[in-house]
């Protein structure tokens, strides 16, 4: 038995994972600058433009800014080790590299695993959002839906969707929304209709429906965002830096823009009374969980961190900038939103679009369409980043097949990983909901801070001697003490945010992925391992064939150096190097 948990937990050594991972050819082009806009392209999307409605809709209520404080928080907890640990192991893999030297492989499994599911359905849930306000654009703008169908007839007095001048008779087919949706108060899965006369609840019966068939602008999006992360990050960088300073101006713009149509009325009641899994404490805690999935961002700016100049500065100031811009125009965008609408009335669909429409200011709905859909784009760029290069990491690491693995010779990206999770990326985006894999990946990120947080505990008893170039607390004796404390605190707000919430159902979803995931680890990884394979290369260094060329590689710097100086140590060049 003891042989056995030995090899579950068994570790892979700082110096191993970082002489690993330089040779893997990623171009190191990135700065703080680039790294804090990642961040803030992951965080400021979703979180603002689609889950917010829903979150005070059906959960918190005006409490929702609440929940965004309760949420940041938690984030600030884990944004402290995750700037650690980035900066000690600067290697692409985020929490799960930063596992396996910490916890474990077994654990570094599961937390990979869990990141494959959390990046990909968060691709896939923007790019559903982005799609909404994609519509919501042509409507307000031009007047023009996305919705068709056989019969049409314009100039009439039957039917509107209120999208146009033209009425409808019949079945109608909406072309950018996903077949179904999540329905809170029954728990379940329905067909995603609306009845074009405005019937509620619209029946199977009616004959005048539109109904959702698949997101093809989402579709779209996750196509084209896959071609550009394959052809470079620097490129993709660029593009999205310049997206993040248009959704920027664009959220600055709502908050001044709705605040002098505030109603305070639309406050009360602040925390709404409990009615189930709704409202009250524990709606508020739901509503923390829910808009959580926002805060991958951070998470996927440690995926790059071998794509940074300067990953030992330059990780902690992006990743902890990122959070603090993102938390203060989270909760300054949900103050405004909840002034501006009844919280029983903001539609989960485009809701910052629907809110600043009672204004009257027509020409800030169209820009706030803009600037989702710059937004919203970018989350989805950050989350297809972020996925294939864990993906590329555990296979890496003989976790999963070395196809995997490949990098593309000429753009110096993983391109194998980054086609599939574009592939995947954008048949979830065109079938399912925002709503249910928006869920998903709140949880994922969740599990994912609590792992992290207690790797940086567990690292700082183990490895208490190496030099971290950022520690939690400061070098001396108060980061010794505060640095622990701050690992605790994210573990338990973590793990405490998962319980408090009530979320049962995507609780069991995410354990069904998970248990798929136990199956291929004891089918394939625990036996292709690079750990269980070459056990000797871990043992000692100059068995390690990477250590060894690390090594080599160093020797024949010094060498040509001194050459070139002219000192008196002239050897020959290595032959053959």
């Amino acid at each position: 038995m003891a042989a056995i948990l030995g090899k579950l937990f068994r570790r892979k050594r700082v110096d191993v994972i970082i002489a690993e991972g330089e040779t893997l050819g990623y171009r190191k082009s990135l700065t703080w600058i680039d790294l804090t806009m990642l961040g803030l392209g992951g965080i400021i999307g979703a979180g603002i433009f689609a889950l917010t409605g829903s979150a005070a809709r059906n959960y918190a209520g005006p409490g929702i800014i609440i929940s965004f404080v309760i949420a940041g928080i938690v984030s600030a907890f884990a944004a402290f080790t995750y700037s650690e640990l980035s900066a000690l192991i600067p290697i692409s893999g985020s929490a799960y590299t930063f596992t396996y030297a910490t916890l474990g492989e077994l654990l570094a499994w599961i937390i990979g695993w869990d990141l494959i599911l959390e990046y990909l359905v968060s691709a896939a849930a923007v790019a559903v959002a982005w799609s909404t306000y994609f519509e919501a654009f042509f409507v307000d703008t031009f007047g023009i839906g996305f919705n068709v169908g056989p019969t049409t007839v314009c100039g009439g007095n039957d039917i509107t969707d209120g999208t146009t001048n033209c009425f409808y008779k019949g079945f109608r087919f909406e072309v950018s929304q996903p077949p179904i949706v999540w329905d809170e108060p029954s728990g379940s899965i329905i067909r995603n209709c609306k009845c074009l006369d405005g019937s509620d609840p619209c029946l199977d019966s009616n004959p005048t429906r539109a109904c959702g068939v698949l997101c093809l602008p989402g579709m779209a999006l996750c196509i084209a965002l896959t071609v550009l992360l394959v052809v470079g990050m620097k490129e993709s960088a660029r593009f999205n830096n310049f997206i993040v300073c248009l959704k920027i101006v664009v959220i600055l713009m709502f908050i001044f823009a709705g605040i002098k149509w505030i109603n305070p009325d639309n406050y009360k009641p602040f925390i709404p009374d409990p009615i189930g899994q709704q409202y009250g404490s524990q709606g508020i805690f739901r509503g923390a969980q829910v808009v959580f999935f926002a805060y991958i961002g951070f998470d996927a700016v440690s995926t790059v961190a071998q794509e940074a100049s300067n990953p030992q500065r330059d990780m902690p100031i992006g990743i902890c900038l990122s959070l603090l811009i993102s938390t203060g125009l989270y909760i300054c965008v949900c103050a405004v939103m909840v002034g501006l609408m009844k919280y029983t009335e903001i539609p989960s669909n485009a809701p910052i679009s629907a809110v600043i429409g009672v204004t009257g200011l027509k020409w800030m709905q169209s820009i706030v369409d803009i600037g989702a859909i710059c937004g919203l784009g970018s989350v989805t760029l950050v989350s297809l980043m972020g996925q294939p290069r864990i993906f590329n990491a555990m296979a890496r690491d003989g976790l999963l097949p070395a196809f995997f693995a490949k990098m593309h010779p000429k753009f110096h990206t993983p391109i194998v990983t980054t086609i599939i999770t574009g592939v995947l990326a954008t048949i979830a985006a065109g079938l399912l909901p925002v709503d249910i894999l928006a869920n998903l990946t709140s949880i994922g990120t969740l599990l994912a801070f609590f792992l992290v947080s207690g790797g940086v505990l567990i690292l700082r008893y183990t490895d208490h001697n190496r030099y971290r170039p950022f520690r939690v607390g400061g070098q001396g004796m108060a980061g010794t003490i505060i640095g622990p404390i701050v690992a605790l605190l994210g573990c338990v707000t973590s793990m405490g945010l998962i319980v408090l919430s009530g979320n049962r159902e995507t609780a069991i979803r995410v354990g069904v992925w998970l248990a798929i995931g136990f199956v291929v680890y004891f089918g394939y990884a625990f036996w292709h391992s690079n750990l269980a394979k070459h056990p000797d290369w871990y043992l000692d260094n100059s068995k390690h064939p990477e250590l060894q060329l690390a090594a080599h590689t160093a020797t024949s710097v010094v060498r040509g150096e001194n050459k070139e100086m002219g000192g008196a140590d002239q050897m020959p060049p290595m032959v053959g190097h």
